[in-house]
């Protein structure tokens, strides 16, 4: 279901089903309990909220399905200050409420009352329940009867995204795949007292390498093993730890509570930095957020996007313990990330739980994946345009940028080759010469640009923000795009790409980037259309430009030709394409993976010691989330008027069209709905 489907149903609620998913978000967002406070004796608060001790906590909790909400809202706050004499509010309301306008009243009634309110409207509902499973809770509260439908349909060949990481390790791995086993044995063990049955402790095992209880008979072997090296003792069915084994997990606990007492000490001078508590609650609190924050991504189909949601639920987790609304808070749970993610306790986290996600993999795919003599990072446009960039002009704080200019770090010490298809150079010069239309744009203060789909353009916006400004005209040149050849374009744009291309090239080589031709022969490029076209069907995503497309089919029909003729090679596609990466074909070496994935994998397997990418990334998303969305209006507004947007006043025209828009709606991806507000627009200012 669409996040707007369930936005309107909520903003249809009466006001006793608000009552009703109030008390639901309330749940999920952390608080013990709450209860109804209706009656000629409630002081103006709709519902209070219990700490886990059972007393009320300081808190009101006001409702509001009315669409005037500042009104309600001051109404309220006054009520709180006067009648209950708290001086923190909670407004739960079916309504949406732009940011700056909600930002400002709050302000104000800080100021005047010292009431500090704090909102949950349409949106951050919708968040909390998506991300807490409840939507069929939410659906039952608003008497819609959830029927079961016919089973899904998936095509006959399952992927395994996760496998061809094994395609970095030697075949030690087999032995890397046993100390695994044999450490969440002893360690369930442990957990388990020291002694434990057979099946119990093969069971507790499994769950914790994240497998299936159904797989407890496999370590078995493992179980055995143990025993001859005098590990563990069996009798009757039972299995207990050594003397010696037992010593060696109390030492490695001891020094994991050490490690976790530093974090802890960390965490409560950030927060104390800060201004927020730092009471063993809330350090509990953020250390728990943290701790799912910390581990590494590695590629699983959707990693990214439980990374994005893991991340919105600890802000909302530190933001019931006065975590500040904004940038403001996002920079706290940045620079909390970051610290953790550097501290030893982070770094031993982040490498277990890629232990685990590698362990779990089927052997059969490890063995093919291992069964190659070469291996080559492929990257696409979307990840050799940012790594140019920070290559040629340095690096900027934007995460497309940190992890392009990472990977690019790791590839190279570790000597893993990159590769650049020559179709996707043919999108690195295009993407160049769209630029230019941007220009106006990107020299005003569109500071949302910096998350701007095209990546040059991102680049040079970020650059400003971080260094010294410069002309947008001579930072193209510099990428070799001069005011001599942008007027050449416009007679000869075919032309004037390749000449692009051949200087992008060169610098490419610089750093260690070959271009390679991609050709294919045979029923491939048939195939790779097949399996595109599912990919689309099962991510419910809409077609794509015609040419962009074929160039990704036809470095999909290069995979599967160069696995039928070269099976020892390992091509490793590098994309943030989710597309491109669910089409890949099945079977053939290498695959496809995300640049996060592959800086992590890369750390991982070459020891390097540096901390976490995921961490960083999560940090930086947070902190983007909506420069994103209004880089999304700019976009598509460049797409409708191109040099149009050469205009200064059609400029000014956008950027107050991108505010207006931005704090009306919360969805911004239908895009025909977009050009139609514009349209409409422009018009009224005409």
């Amino acid at each position: 279901m669409k996040q707007e489907h369930l936005v309107r149903l909520i903003e249809a609620a009466t006001p006793e089903q608000l009552r009703q998913i109030a008390r639901l978000v309330l749940r999920l967002a952390g608080y013990a309990a709450s209860r109804i406070s209706d009656g000629p004796y409630d002081g103006g608060a709709d519902l209070r909220v219990q700490a886990s001790d059972g007393s009320l906590l300081p808190l009101a909790i006001a409702l509001s399905v009315e669409q005037k909400w500042s009104k309600k809202l001051r109404e309220d706050a006054v009520k709180a200050k006067k009648k209950l004499s708290l001086s923190r509010l909670l407004f739960i309301t079916s309504r949406r409420i732009p940011e700056g306008s909600f930002r400002a009243l709050q302000v104000t009634l800080q100021d005047e009352l010292g009431v500090h309110v704090d909102r949950y409207d349409q949106q951050v509902i919708v968040d909390l329940v998506m991300d807490g499973g409840a939507i069929a809770e939410l659906l039952k509260i608003l008497d819609i009867s959830v029927e079961p439908g016919p089973p899904p349909k998936e095509p006959s060949d399952r992927r395994r995204d996760a496998a061809f990481a094994y395609a970095f390790f030697s075949p030690d791995v087999r032995s890397f795949r046993e100390i695994v086993r044999e450490k969440s044995l002893l360690i369930a063990l442990a957990h388990a007292g020291g002694t434990a049955k057979v099946s119990n402790l093969c069971a507790d095992a499994a769950r914790l390498l994240g497998s299936s209880v159904d797989d407890a008979p496999r370590l078995l072997l493992d179980l055995e093993r143990l025993g001859k090296q005098q590990r563990v003792q069996r009798h009757n069915g039972s299995v207990g730890l050594t003397a010696e084994e037992r010593s060696t997990l109390d030492s490695l606990r001891t020094i994991r509570e050490r490690e976790e007492a530093s974090l802890r000490a960390v965490i409560a001078a950030h927060l104390r930095a800060a201004g927020l508590p730092s009471t063993d609650v809330v350090v509990e609190t953020t250390l728990r957020g943290l701790g799912a924050l910390m581990l590494r991504h590695v590629g699983a189909p959707d990693g990214l996007e439980d990374l994005r949601a893991q991340t919105r639920l600890f802000r909302r987790e530190l933001h019931a313990h006065g975590l500040p609304d904004g940038g403001r808070g996002d920079l706290i749970i940045q620079q909390l990330l970051e610290a953790a993610g550097a501290s030893p306790l982070g770094k031993a986290l982040a490498t277990g739980s890629l232990y685990r996600t590698l362990s779990n993999l089927h052997r059969e795919a490890l063995l093919s994946a291992l069964d190659v003599r070469s291996i080559a990072l492929v990257l696409d446009a979307s990840v050799a345009i940012p790594m140019l960039c920070s290559l040629f002009r340095g690096p900027v704080r934007q995460r497309f940028f940190v992890v392009a200019h990472e990977l690019h770090r790791r590839a190279t010490l570790h000597q893993f080759p990159l590769q650049l298809p020559a179709v996707w150079l043919e999108e690195m010069a295009s993407h160049l010469l769209k630029a230019r239309s941007y220009r106006e744009l990107a020299e005003s203060s569109a500071d949302d640009l910096r998350l701007s789909q095209n990546a040059y353009v991102a680049y040079f916006v970020n650059e400003c923000r971080e260094r010294k400004r410069v002309e947008f005209s001579k930072f193209l040149a510099s990428f070799g795009l001069t005011e001599a050849l942008a007027r050449r374009a416009a007679g000869d744009f075919e032309g004037t790409r390749r000449q692009l291309e051949q200087f992008l090239r060169r610098q490419l080589m610089n750093y260690g980037i070959s271009v390679v031709e991609t050709p294919t022969k045979g029923p491939y490029v048939g195939q790779a259309e097949k399996d595109w076209d599912w990919a689309r069907h099962e991510l419910n995503m809409a077609a794509r430009d015609f040419l962009l497309e074929r160039h990704d089919k036809q470095v999909l029909a290069w995979l599967s030709c160069l696995a039928m003729e070269d099976p020892a090679h390992a091509p490793l596609v590098v994309t943030w394409d989710r597309l491109f990466r669910r089409a890949r074909p099945e079977g053939a070496p290498g695959g496809a993976l995300d640049p996060l994935a592959v800086c992590e994998l890369l750390s991982f397997i070459a020891g390097d010691e540096t901390e976490t990418e995921t961490a960083r990334f999560a940090g930086l998303w947070l902190t983007e989330l909506e420069a994103e969305r209004g880089a999304l209006i700019l976009d598509t507004l460049v797409q409708l008027e191109r040099d149009d947007l050469m205009d200064a006043d059609l400029v000014q025209m956008a950027q107050e069209f991108r505010t207006q828009y931005l704090s009306e709606r919360w969805d911004i991806s239908d895009v025909a709905a977009l050009e139609k507000a514009w349209g409409s627009f422009r018009e009224r200012r005409r």
